[in-house]
């Protein structure tokens, strides 16, 4: 991405908000989760820091997600969303984009068998154009299997 070491950089992972409130109904279906996030700099995390520290952020964040938080976010969407959570009102539909806030990319991992039987986990990422195209790069000179597809 480019980022100076200065720059805020951040972390967004999906967490589970079932169980972590009250709030929600029982009986209810739907999605129920958060995007508990990290902050530091892009120097902090590449400047000699292992991946022990972007670890340790993650796992803070999540042991701070509390029904307080889960709670903050559900307020926060029925403010900025004209959401009704007594099953009326808005209803959403459309094509997902990737990205959140500021940074339109996306990344995940599940696990996946081979052909041959192999266990792995397979990371597809979004990313803007240029940065996979770094991205690709630098898998190829590091000599990993890559497919850009």
């Amino acid at each position: 991405m480019e980022l100076e070491p200065n720059d805020e950089v951040r972390f967004m992972c999906v967490m589970n908000a079932r169980g972590r409130s009250k709030e929600i109904p029982e009986g209810y279906n739907g999605n129920a989760f958060v995007y508990p996030a990290v902050v530091t700099t892009a120097g902090k995390l590449i400047g000699g820091n292992s991946i022990e520290y972007a670890l340790e952020l993650v796992k803070k964040a999540k042991s701070e997600m509390s029904e307080e938080y889960v709670q903050s976010v559900a307020d926060l969407m029925v403010i900025r969303g004209d959401v009704d959570f007594g099953w009326g009102k808005a209803v959403f539909g459309g094509v997902p984009e990737a990205g959140g806030g500021g940074f339109p990319g996306l990344s995940l991992f599940c696990s996946h068998l081979n052909a041959k039987g192999e266990e792995g986990i397979v990371i597809p990422l979004c990313l803007p154009f240029n940065a996979m195209q770094r991205f690709v790069k630098e898998l190829e000179s590091s000599g990993m299997i890559v497919s850009s597809d």
